[in-house]
């Protein structure tokens, strides 16, 4: 910085900007320093806008390219609940108390996908975004926000089917009360 200080006043001297001419040429070295605060709850509530466009932009985007369509929003979760079930139920014996194992698997199964589908989103989501932080003013929490809300469908089908197989198997316990609460720990949880 003080090398570019110092050319700055010699290119004012040699120009002969002197007096009210001088800070000028001195206002064009700009230096950028980080901002020094986190980003808040409040920051990713007004910027819900856009990460819900975002969102459903990577949504259309992701099952126009599968052959399969939405209809992957089924079978890929059978298929792991399957292979889950396999491997926990019939080779190792693993306790679940009077639940059934694939009502217990199946709520393992939504939250471990939705954590699992956000972790391996989140990292690619800003350079693969790169025109769009670059050349708009478009905040950057709002491409977090819209991958959570990209990787919702299948959370949503998981738990829906978690919560049938409960209801269907003997009856929803009251701790299925909880749920709106674990989902807005874990959106919250995953976010951060």
């Amino acid at each position: 910085i003080e090398a570019i200080d110092r050319r700055l006043e010699d290119a004012a001297a040699t120009l002969g900007a002197t007096g009210p001419t001088a800070p000028l040429l001195e206002g064009k070295v700009h230096v950028s320093t980080p901002m020094r605060r986190r980003v808040r709850l409040r920051d990713m509530w007004t910027s819900l806008p856009v990460g819900w466009m975002l969102g459903w932009r990577d949504m259309k985007a992701k099952y126009k390219q599968s052959a399969l369509g939405p209809l992957w929003l089924v079978l890929q979760p059978l298929g792991m609940l399957l292979a889950i079930t396999i491997a926990f139920s019939k080779v190792t014996s693993v306790n679940t108390g009077n639940v059934p194992y694939v009502v217990f698997a199946l709520v393992g199964l939504a939250v471990w996908t939705y954590l699992q589908m956000t972790i391996s989103v989140a990292p690619i989501t800003l350079p693969s975004n790169q025109l769009v932080v670059r050349r708009s003013p478009c905040p950057r929490v709002a491409l977090v926000t819209g991958t959570l809300i990209a990787v919702l469908p299948p959370l949503a089908v998981v738990l829906t089917a978690s919560v049938a197989a409960a209801a269907i198997s003997g009856g929803l316990p009251i701790q299925a009360l909880l749920m709106p609460v674990m989902l807005a720990w874990l959106l919250v949880f995953v976010w951060g």
